[in-house]
Order: C-alpha cells, then structure tokens, then sequence
C-alpha cells in the first residue's frame, strides 16, 4: 500500500544554453558576493495572483523592494517604487521584462539572455550566479553560487540572504493560481 512520487525539475531552457550565457556575460559587471548581515528588511514580490490583493500592505512595507519578473512593473504601475527587478530565466522572450525601467537596479543572473544584459547596459545593474552544474568550469572559483532551484522566488530569498538580508516580507508567491484553479499572472 506504499507508493513513492518521483519528481523530476527541470529548467526552462537546457544547460548548454544557460552555461554560453553565462560565459557571454559573466564580465559585463559587478557581481554580487556574500554581504555582512544588516537590518534592513527585503520585501520580495512574485507575480502571483494574490499580489494586486496585497498592494496596500506593500505600499506600506518599510524595506528595500525587489520584484521578480514583471513584478517589477506590476509595482510600479502601482505608484510602488522597487528598488531591485530580479531576473533568472534564460529565455530571450523575458527582455520585454526591462525594456522600460521599473526598478532603481537590477539583479540578473549571469545565466539570462545576453539581450537582456544589452537593454539594461546603461541602468544600474549587478550579476548574480545561480547554482548550476558545470558553472564552476565556466567562471572558475571564488563565487558566491546562490541556491534556489529553477524558480525565481526561492533564489531571490537565497540572493538577499546573501545580500545582508535577515528579514524578508513575501508577497505574489501564490505559484500563479486562484483557489478556482485557473492559472493566472498578476498582470500579463
């Protein structure tokens, strides 16, 4: 009467692709090392559906602001001022994500399509390296690796933990669904 679920995560886009972005923009700018803990507090926003229900408590949230994604733009559209758009996936598609500016700097990680480090190249931003299997043999050693799987939220925590972050308020971490099923963004 016992059965076991077996569970495979995989990313978005294959290894080889996310290890020859890495390469390509692994020398574009300052990356991001393990920092001194602080008090500050992170207030880190997914897109999730529940995040426009929470508009007001983030207004309010006394923090430094990160948001994931299109969150960024969702907050901002808001009248919320962000203080760090966070990307992770690789995919080409996601330069939609900073074509305007929705954040003060951004947190990308090294793995993300090189036009996105184009389109940002003027804006303030910093390199962050996911862990990744073979990412060592592309940059060598002496990295802060950050943990986090394939999804962008759980490697922000990770990325501000290794900010000097101790307090963290989340919020959109709904993982795109409402209690009806239906599978939805914040915003588009």
């Amino acid at each position: 009467g016992v059965t076991a679920l077996s569970v495979s995560v995989a990313p978005n886009t294959n290894n080889e692709i996310a290890l020859a972005n890495i390469k390509a923009n692994s020398s574009k700018g300052k990356w991001i090392g393990m920092s001194p803990a602080h008090d500050l507090s992170a207030l880190i926003c997914g897109s999730g559906p529940s995040l426009l229900d929470t508009i007001e408590l983030i207004r309010a949230y006394k923090g430094v602001r990160f948001g994931l994604n299109n969150a960024a733009k969702i907050l901002h559209d808001n009248g919320i001022e962000v203080d760090y758009q966070v990307l992770l996936d690789a995919r080409q598609e996601n330069v939609e994500f900073v074509q305007k500016q929705y954040a003060k700097a951004y947190l990308l990680a090294s793995q993300v399509h090189p036009d996105i480090y184009e389109a940002v190249k003027d804006r303030e931003f910093y390199i962050w390296h996911a862990m990744l299997d073979g990412i060592e043999k592309v940059l060598g050693g002496n990295i802060s690796l950050i943990g986090g799987g394939t999804t962008i939220g759980l490697s922000a925590m990770a990325l501000a933990y290794t900010m000097g972050f101790r307090k963290f308020g989340l919020f959109g971490y709904d993982s795109s669904y409402r209690e009806d099923g239906l599978k939805q963004h914040a915003a588009p």
